[in-house]
């Protein structure tokens, strides 16, 4: 599981409207790649993250034929493609996506503990958007093909100056004769690799802060 931080909700209208559409059309090409291409796992998908209103994109990949470190691999492989159908997509195809994502944001509660928990969720955060859907909606209709491009080159990319990954591997049994020794030496990136809950909340202890909304 690689999961690609981009930034809080709310902080920039823009920046969260490019991260819907790169969501948006990384899932169908995440799975014809990784799943239907190069069938590397029964379960195969990229999407929309959000945590603790910190909002992202992730990529999943579980299944027996590659190391941890090599499902990464593919991952970024497929990341470096994704850009290149950025690059060929036609205005008219990239249209079509903005409109189908406006659709979904903008159907009907079907049930009135939908809208409920909507507002709710507004209300204990002390967000109090309760207009956030027509905001998201609005700065959708004004993000275009090459905002969607310069924010993967930003956050995405290998080389995005803001790029913050996050790599999560569970080793099945099928991939435990390998060590970690080459585990590392097949990764073609350095990373911090915490082995221990008290890692994991000394790193968290020096991250900085941010406010809900």
């Amino acid at each position: 599981l690689n999961v690609y931080q981009v930034g809080p909700r709310g902080e920039s209208a823009k920046r969260d409207a490019c991260l819907v559409m790169t969501a948006h059309l990384a899932d169908s090409s995440a799975f014809n790649q990784l799943r239907t291409q190069e069938q590397l796992g029964y379960v195969a998908s990229a999407g929309y993250h959000r945590l603790y209103d910190v909002d992202g994109l992730t990529v999943l990949i579980q299944g027996p034929r590659l190391s941890p470190a090599g499902m990464d691999g593919r991952i970024e492989a497929w990341l470096e493609k994704f850009r290149g159908e950025l690059d060929t997509m036609s205005e008219e195809t990239f249209s079509t996506n903005v409109r189908s994502v406006i659709e979904m944001k903008t159907e009907r509660d079907k049930q009135l503990a939908q809208e409920t928990n909507r507002h709710w969720a507004e209300i204990v955060k002390r967000t109090y958007r309760f207009g956030r859907v027509k905001e998201e909606v609005a700065a959708l209709k004004e993000v275009t093909l090459e905002d969607v491009r310069e924010f993967f080159d930003r956050h995405l990319a290998a080389t995005a100056p803001m790029r913050r990954k996050l790599s999560s591997r569970v080793v099945g049994g099928a991939a435990r004769g390998q060590s970690e020794e080459q585990e590392v030496s097949e990764s073609s990136q350095q990373v911090e690799r915490l082995h221990s809950l008290e890692e994991v909340r000394a790193f968290k202890a020096e991250l900085p802060t941010h406010s809900i909304g």
